[in-house]
C-alpha cells in the first residue's frame, strides 16, 4: 500500500467556528525531542509499534498513541502506548499503557483520535462509531507514565458522543476562556463535504453538550477512497487544521 496524506492548513471552518473567539488555547507543548540519550526504562524501539491511529502530546518527548484494535479478534492487543522521542541511535520507544477494564467501563473498540485537554494532565481519547455500531464512547483520562511497572491509565469519566456518529478518525479539544470545547468531524469516505461540529464539553462530570457545525469541503477528495477529515488539530488564534486521507482498502489503514 502507498499511503496518500494530504495536509489542509488554516481550515476556513475554522474561522467560522472560532475566529471570533480570540480566547482559543489547546496546548501547544506539542511533543518536542527529549534530551539525547533519554530512554525510559523497559521500553521497546518502535519497529515493533502497533499502528497509530491517534496521539496526543503528555509532556517533552512524550506522547500518548492509540491503537485501533477491534473487539473481539483483538481483545489481546493495548489500547494505548506511551512514545518516547530521543535523539539517541534508540529513535522512538514505546510502552503500552495498563488500563483496569471492567463491566462498568468495558474495553474500547476501533480508537482512531486523542487530544489533550489544555490546562491539565489529562486526555480525550474516542471509539470511532466504527460504521454506526454501538461503539460510541469517548474517555478521559489521567496517565502515569512513571507507574511501577510501566504506564498506567486511569478513566477519570465516559460519555457518549453528543449525537451517534458512523465514522469520526479525527478530534480536537479547545479551551475558550474557561471553558472547554470538543471539534469532531465525520470522516466521510469518498464525500468532499463533511461537517466539523463543535460541542461543549466538561470535565467533572465528563459530558458534551449539544453540537453546532458547518460544512467543510476538501479540496484533496477526488475517489471513493478519499476521507475529507482523517485527523484534527487546533492551534492558536481561533484556528484549527484537519488532515485529509487516502485509504487503498487494505488493513494497513490511511
Amino acid at each position: 500500500m502507498s499511503p496518500r496524506v494530504i495536509p489542509i492548513a488554516a481550515v476556513a471552518a475554522g474561522a467560522v467556528l472560532l475566529g471570533a473567539l480570540p480566547a482559543v488555547a489547546q496546548d501547544e507543548a506539542a511533543v518536542s525531542s527529549s534530551p539525547a540519550g533519554a530512554s525510559a526504562e523497559g521500553a521497546t524501539q518502535a519497529t515493533t509499534l502497533l499502528d497509530l491511529s491517534g496521539l496526543a502530546p503528555l509532556g517533552p518527548g512524550l506522547a500518548l498513541g492509540v491503537h485501533d484494535g477491534k473487539d473481539p479478534v483483538e481483545d489481546d492487543r493495548p489500547r494505548a502506548s506511551v512514545l518516547t522521542l530521543s535523539t539517541s541511535p534508540a529513535g522512538v520507544t514505546w510502552r503500552p499503557v495498563a488500563f483496569e477494564w471492567s463491566d462498568e467501563v468495558p474495553e474500547p473498540n476501533d480508537l482512531e483520535s486523542a487530544s489533550g485537554v489544555p490546562g491539565t494532565s489529562m486526555v480525550v481519547f474516542a471509539e470511532s462509531g466504527d460504521d454506526g455500531t454501538g461503539f460510541q464512547r469517548l474517555f478521559l483520562a489521567e496517565i502515569d507514565v512513571d507507574a511501577e511497572g510501566g504506564p498506567a491509565g486511569t478513566i477519570a469519566g465516559v460519555a457518549d458522543w453528543p449525537e451517534r456518529v458512523f465514522n469520526v478518525e479525527g478530534m480536537a479539544v479547545a479551551q475558550v476562556g474557561d471553558e472547554y470545547v470538543l471539534l469532531y468531524a465525520e470522516r466521510a469516505q469518498g464525500d468532499p463535504t463533511t461537517v466539523i461540529q463543535l460541542s461543549p464539553m466538561t470535565l467533572d462530570p465528563f459530558g458534551l453538550g449539544e453540537p453546532t457545525g458547518v460544512d467543510f469541503t476538501s479540496p484533496a477528495v477526488r475517489s471513493d477512497n478519499d476521507r475529507p477529515v482523517s485527523a484534527m488539530e487546533v492551534a492558536s488564534g481561533g484556528v484549527f487544521n484537519v488532515a485529509s486521507a487516502f485509504d487503498s482498502g487494505c488493513d494497513g489503514g490511511p
